[in-house]
């Protein structure tokens, strides 16, 4: 059974768009460690704001035209709050759960609910081939993360670890609904034939996040972000991760399925722990290694199952 996505054709060039993005992203955590002294937290709402007050400067006009679009109201404000959720969520619950747990819950939930609420809505049913690549993404990513953290860190008390991992969940489903709203902006509906140019959509939705995170920032309180180094560290993030990278990840979305994009996005881990393994001198234990290969295998088939005309084989 062949179910079309109504997608515009270049799949596969779509594939490598959120392949890139999921790169860019995947430097983040290696530019953070430079400065250890802030907390994760406040860099996730820092450099998301940077990047929303960048870019709605750069598209002002075009963005304008996002707002003004028809139905595009809501979807914008579920993106919007989706991804500021996402931020706030996803750094909460590594501190409570720990890195390894709470990276885990996120990255792996994220693409297993757009997976269900596709085939739920019908909108582009996840066949065989994006099954097992899932399945060989997911259990790699789980593995390639706790290989990183297997030896890092102090156990955590069991109450204190079941929040973590709800707020994780949480984190993964806001960045689900993320990628399920701003799908819908980019592409061609009833009401807006023509779909909205991908740039401008991204800018809306993080220039709408600007003074809500900027807040959480101030009031979590920025020791050492006064610091030229710790400065120049936010604008990287703020300006390559954070801005292109969700530019590239919006580009993408326009041409693969939000399930497919969303399991090409745990490229991002790989980069990360291979970035941390060769330049910071992390250790990545032999179950590491294994999860990074079998996540590799699973991208490579996600990014065929994305160069296919149609979501198949059932």
């Amino acid at each position: 059974m062949t179910v079309s996505s109504g997608r515009p054709r270049g799949r596969g060039r779509g594939g490598f768009w959120v392949l890139a993005a999921a790169t860019v992203w995947g430097t983040s955590g290696a530019a953070a460690a430079l400065v250890p002294q802030v907390s994760a937290l406040v860099v996730g709402a820092l450099t998301l704001a940077v990047s929303g007050i960048v870019l709605c400067a750069v598209m002002f006009r075009r963005i304008g035209a996002v707002f003004r679009a028809s139905g595009a109201g809501p979807l914008l404000a579920v993106a919007a709050g989706c991804l500021g959720v996402y931020i706030l969520a996803f750094f909460s619950g590594m501190a409570l759960a720990g890195v390894a747990v709470g990276t885990v819950i996120a990255i792996v939930s994220a693409p297993i609910v757009v997976g269900a609420i596709e085939a739920v809505t019908a909108s582009a049913l996840p066949g065989r081939r994006w099954s097992v690549a899932a399945a060989l993404t997911l259990a790699g990513g789980v593995l390639l993360v706790t290989g990183r953290q297997s030896s890092v860190g102090s156990p955590v008390d069991p109450g204190q670890l079941a929040i973590g991992s709800a707020v994780a969940v949480l984190a993964g489903i806001a960045y689900a609904g993320f990628t399920i709203a701003t799908s819908r902006l980019i592409l061609p509906s009833p009401r807006r034939p023509e779909g909205l140019a991908d740039g401008p959509v991204i800018g809306a939705v993080q220039g709408l996040t600007v003074i809500p995170l900027a807040v959480v920032a101030l009031v979590v309180g920025v020791p050492g972000v006064t610091e030229v180094a710790a400065w120049s560290v936010l604008l990287y993030i703020g300006l390559v991760p954070t801005a292109v990278g969700y530019l590239l990840y919006a580009r993408g979305l326009r041409h693969v399925s939000a399930s497919t994009a969303s399991l090409l996005t745990l490229f991002e881990p790989v980069v990360a722990t291979l970035l941390g393994v060769f330049l910071i001198g992390e250790v990545l234990s032999s179950v590491g290694w294994v999860g990074l290969g079998l996540a590799m295998a699973g991208l490579a088939a996600a990014t065929v199952t994305a160069g296919a005309v149609g979501v198949a084989d059932r």
